[in-house]
């Protein structure tokens, strides 16, 4: 699950902060982690959650207007 894609490995670390302190209900059993994206931005991620989890954590929190999109694994 994405919540974010950012020019600097520090934002995307902020925004899973922010997101594991908001959400936190969702995305405890998630492993963060910031992917390196083409064209040089930083993608920030939670690893670890069933597709049924992922898609209950990403409605809940753009319902708060944060980004978040569900990703497959891969």
């Amino acid at each position: 699950m994405q919540v974010g894609a950012f020019k600097s490995k520090g934002l995307a670390r902020e925004q899973l902060m922010i997101v594991r302190s908001r959400f936190s209900k969702f995305v405890s059993d998630a492993e963060g982690a910031v992917e390196g994206a083409a064209g040089g931005s930083f993608r920030a991620q939670f690893q670890g959650l069933t597709a049924e989890a992922a898609r209950g954590a990403c409605q809940a929190i753009t319902a708060k207007r944060q980004p978040c999109m569900v990703l497959s694994p891969g």
